[in-house]
């Protein structure tokens, strides 16, 4: 009887596959799902480890984290689509809080670059990190003054 559930469930679990290739001994494609991923770099673009980051919502509630590994990689947890903070903890020293993440489908880009912060650090993610549309559109805007 034992066994027959467990070929049930071992069946049921390659009906829900919806790669065809995983049942030839392919790997199955990793869900893209919202969360926030990047690099984190000191001053001399050397990989930090044990960098911790943590998602907040609104209410200051940590919704979701992650750590940096040896090569200065981290990804956090799934979330909801949404805007959020993020806290970026070094180890042994102080941290910087990146207001305004927009993180939509799949994970969204957030690289950091330069020393650890000498005191605690607010800054918006529009600053790490401008849109190439806003770039443009300011370029072209520029361009239009220069022309009158």
């Amino acid at each position: 009887m034992a066994t027959a559930v467990c070929i049930c469930a071992v069946a049921s679990a390659f009906a829900q596959t919806k790669n065809p290739a995983a049942h030839k001994g392919a790997p199955a494609h990793k869900p893209v799902r919202p969360s926030v991923e990047g690099t984190i770099r000191d001053a001399h673009y050397h990989p930090v480890r044990g960098v911790e980051a943590f998602i907040y919502q609104k209410d200051s509630t940590i919704i979701a984290s992650g750590y940096t590994d040896s090569m200065g990689h981290y990804e956090t947890n799934a979330v909801m689509p949404g805007t959020y903070n993020v806290k970026i903890v070094y180890p042994g020293a102080k941290d910087m809080m990146v207001t305004g993440v927009v993180i939509k489908s799949g994970p969204t880009q957030l690289d950091i670059k330069g020393a650890a912060p000498a005191a605690d650090t607010s800054v918006a993610f529009t600053t790490l990190m401008p849109q190439p549309e806003k770039k443009k559109a300011e370029k072209k805007k520029a361009e239009k003054k220069k022309a009158n």
